[in-house]
């Protein structure tokens, strides 16, 4: 978890906006632990790509779409947007409208320039977090409530840089964050299958006939290593 994760839950916050952008590269593991974390907490979580104005052929959609394929199954909700031209905003703004939502992502993802293009005047709809402190928007400790012009508010805060998953209290725990992994190890031969060599194990089949994407499969060892699951 992380620190401001109780502030979090306290300010009502229902949905995050996970922001991955094309340029440095969409990666899926980062991802993962976003949704992880989201699944952790209860959390609505929304797909954003941003810097979609860096997409200049065919090819490169395509490439996209394939990355973004396993996620799509899991009927994750995908915005492509570009900070840069507007194209894709309307649709978030309506997926962001009348929820109170975070984003959170990679330095570099421009999550500062996707807020900007979010909301028009933006220095009029902002309401301090924090009143007590005094301090003003330009510190960069401090939490920035946005009001959506649609309805809803949008907060950035500098403590969901570490949002992070938590070390889930078992590997089923772990497995009920990937659903379609959870759903496939229920037919593993062994109830305390780890999907690494066991026999009998339906999740390996599965990514070995493609059902289950790598990626995702990946994701998921690396995190069972990480908390030593």
């Amino acid at each position: 978890g992380f620190r401001g994760q109780d502030r979090m839950i306290a300010a009502n916050i229902d949905r995050i906006g996970i922001v991955a952008p094309l340029d440095p590269g969409v990666h899926p593991d980062m991802i993962d632990r976003y949704l992880v974390a989201c699944c952790q907490q209860g959390f609505t979580p929304l797909l954003i790509i941003n810097k979609t104005d860096l997409i200049e052929t065919d090819a490169q959609w395509e490439a996209l779409a394939e990355t973004l394929l396993a996620y799509d199954e899991l009927e994750l909700p995908i915005f492509p947007v570009s900070a840069e031209d507007g194209s894709g905003l309307d649709e978030l703004r309506q997926a962001l409208k009348d929820h109170t939502s975070v984003f959170v992502g990679p330095s570099g993802a421009g999550k500062s320039s996707l807020i900007n293009a979010l909301i028009p005047d933006i220095d009029i709809r902002i309401g301090a977090l924090s009143q007590a402190t005094g301090l003003g928007k330009h510190t960069t400790s401090n939490s920035i409530l946005y009001h959506l012009p649609e309805g809803g508010d949008l907060i950035d805060s500098p403590g969901v840089r570490l949002f992070s998953p938590q070390k889930p209290e078992n590997l089923k725990a772990l497995e009920a964050c990937f659903p379609e992994l959870h759903t496939t190890a229920l037919s593993c031969r062994f109830n305390n299958c780890t999907h690494t060599d066991e026999p009998g194990c339906a999740v390996l089949q599965a990514v070995q006939d493609g059902e289950i994407a790598f990626s995702r499969y990946h994701s998921f060892q690396r995190l069972r290593e990480e908390f030593a699951l």
